[in-house]
């Protein structure tokens, strides 16, 4: 039987150069991932954060051929997890426990900074189904 515990688990680095380091993104309950642990990591490595935190969510889909829309969903899933983990450490979010994105620790680690935060996925995806890739989104 599938596990009713939809929560995500948002590991991120941000390294003293001001680039995520690493990240992973996966489900709090068994570890599984859904599409890649580090799906967008490629594209982050080029990007600084202050530049992640405050980019449109249409200027990240633009970067990507979308195959279909499972995987356009997982493409946001890990932009808005990440986004918004650079702003929890950056100042700009609070990360709350009841924010999509509630932080769990927050590290000093000798290559930057860490953040372990868990994500609420409906709320990730209202922010998703309401992003709907318009120019008009006022939040992202």
């Amino acid at each position: 039987m599938p596990c009713a515990d939809i929560t995500d688990i948002l590991q991120l680095r941000i390294g003293h150069d001001n680039r995520i380091a690493k990240y992973w993104l996966r489900k709090r309950s068994c570890g599984g991932v859904a599409g890649e642990r580090s799906l967008i990591f490629d594209w982050l490595g080029s990007k600084s954060a202050d530049g992640i935190a405050d980019m449109p969510v249409n200027e990240f889909l633009s970067a990507f051929p979308i195959a279909d829309e499972v995987h356009e969903y997982l493409l946001l899933k890990h932009f808005f997890a990440v986004q918004s983990g650079i702003r929890i450490l950056l100042g700009k979010e609070t990360g709350r426990p009841d924010d999509f994105c509630a932080v769990e620790a927050i590290e000093y680690h000798p290559e930057g900074v860490d953040l372990l935060a868990h994500l609420r996925i409906e709320a990730i995806t209202d922010q998703i189904q309401a992003c709907n890739r318009c120019s008009n989104c006022s939040t992202h």
